[in-house]
């Protein structure tokens, strides 16, 4: 310095020097010290509470003057540090055994929350719940029962050539389609078509919120009512014998209605809520004693029809659910997401039995064949893809259309047709069987949202953006 005098920083340090034994250096020796204070902060509680009782027990001041709680914690490492006789006495004491078994808790906690989006969970069912769940199972034996019998009576009745003969001609009459009739029925999209299982009516659902049921042969309304729900409806389902239909809307309510075919007319009779956004679709379990709905609340739900009660809150998905299905027999019921997953549910004991991923864009359509172990899903992507349930695997992709593919339905026969409709204006129609497409009918103006296949299969009815349903028929 100027002055000549040195100051402490002005000594030099020789970090490298060797203790009086040469086993370690002085830098060494300091880091050691230092671990050893840092391994002593480890085992104080971090809790403040905790900390002050701690330094009660080992007779320290819990506080000092405008001392702060890490400040404090840095004090009791250095006291445990330095005094042998207050590091025993804490280590034997009950405060440390409660410290370490908080700490053990809090780890397993946090364990379990890192892990909790990639594990499945399982709540308590309620008493509805598992009434249901053993009502359905014994119905759904009871479906597959009659199922099978009925395809081995046909396959013992019917010779192979006389099948693939019936068969052809089958398609045949799908192939002559052609449009047959135009109405328009809304101010706005239609946003859902639902034939009767008679073949006589088709409920139509616009986004401007209103139900219509007009006929099938002419096109003609029999009953309306306006404003339904506030919005877009999401989806429509008729029970098996055409006296209830159900419609969920963008209002998050599913309305069940009553259609009286002597006076035709439609009746509101019940609300179920619960949602928290737009119902997208809505469907009728076999039996017509349950209803399940999806959502873009990301839920699906199942409920009961006679007391309104929900009775199933379904979680799974990362985004909105839009379409889903009962498969024939009722076991199973399939979703899918605007996540672009799909998801297979036996809902007789609740839980996830396979997960179809095979999309890149959300999948708007959901549709069991009638054999009941293959399903059809219809994404964004313009894809369908049909999956056996029987091997967890896709079994078939079909590069369909050249937008997004809004509906899907299956003819209900011993030899299928799979139809479905797109953004494209086009509606497509394929066979269940071969996989290979038979027709494809244009006429709509505008993207077509939906498409039904009446029971007999001897029509189809459409409808979309540009607000009119068509009937097409041989």
């Amino acid at each position: 310095m100027s002055d000549g005098r040195i100051s402490l920083n002005d000594l030099p340090v020789d970090n490298n020097f060797k203790n009086s034994t040469g086993d370690e250096t002085v830098q060494e020796t300091l880091q050691s010290l230092e671990d050893k204070k840092q391994a002593h902060l480890k085992i104080t509680p971090q809790d403040d509470s905790l900390v002050r009782k701690a330094l009660e027990l080992i007779g320290q001041p819990e506080a000092l003057e405008n001392e702060e709680a890490p400040a404090r914690r840095e004090r009791l490492a250095t006291i445990l540090f330095v005094d042998r006789d207050s590091l025993k006495k804490y280590y034997e004491s009950d405060l440390h055994s409660q410290i370490q078994s908080n700490e053990q808790n809090t780890a397993a906690e946090g364990d379990s929350e890192e892990s909790d989006d990639d594990e499945e969970f399982y709540t308590p069912a309620s008493k509805e719940l598992r009434a249901a769940r053993r009502f359905i199972l014994e119905d759904s034996i009871r479906r597959s029962r009659k199922r099978i019998q009925q395809k081995r009576l046909s396959s013992q009745t019917n010779t192979m050539p006389e099948l693939i003969h019936h068969h052809r001609s089958f398609v045949k009459s799908f192939d002559r389609m052609s449009l047959a009739g135009s109405q328009v029925v809304s101010t706005r999209p239609i946003s859902r078509v639902k034939c009767t299982s008679d073949g006589q009516y088709v409920a139509v659902g616009s986004w401007g919120g209103d139900i219509s049921v007009q006929t099938t042969t002419e096109l003609q309304e029999v009953s309306k009512i306006e404003d339904s729900t506030r919005g877009k409806i999401g989806g429509l389902a008729w029970n098996s014998d055409d006296t209830l239909l159900i419609g969920g809307g963008e209002d998050t309510y599913i309305k069940l209605y009553n259609f009286d075919k002597k006076d035709k007319k439609l009746q509101e009779l019940k609300t179920f809520k619960g949602h928290e956004a737009r119902v997208s679709h809505v469907k009728f379990h076999p039996s017509n004693k349950y209803i399940a709905s999806a959502s873009f609340d990301t839920t699906w739900r199942l409920w009961d029809v006679e007391t309104g009660t929900e009775l199933l809150l379904q979680e799974g998905y990362s985004k909105e659910v839009y379409a889903l299905d009962f498969q024939q027999d009722g076991a199973l019921l399939c979703t899918g997401g605007m996540d672009n997953i799909g998801l297979v549910w036996d809902i007789r004991a609740g839980n996830k039995i396979m997960e179809l991923n095979g999309h890149t864009k959300p999948i708007y359509a959901a549709e069991w064949s009638p054999n009941s172990y293959e399903v059809a899903t219809g994404g964004g992507d313009g894809l369908i893809n049909i999956w056996d349930i029987r091997h967890t695997e896709k079994a078939c992709e079909i590069l369909a259309h050249q937008s997004i593919i809004t509906d899907l339905n299956f003819s209900h026969n011993d030899t299928p047709v799979l139809v479905s409709s797109s953004y494209d204006k086009r509606i497509n129609i394929y066979s269940a069987v071969t996989r290979k497409k038979i027709k494809t009918l244009e006429g709509h103006t505008d993207k077509i949202l939906t498409v039904d296949v009446s029971e007999d299969a001897k029509r189809l009815i459409s409808g979309g953006w540009d607000r009119s349903i068509k009937l097409w028929e041989e």
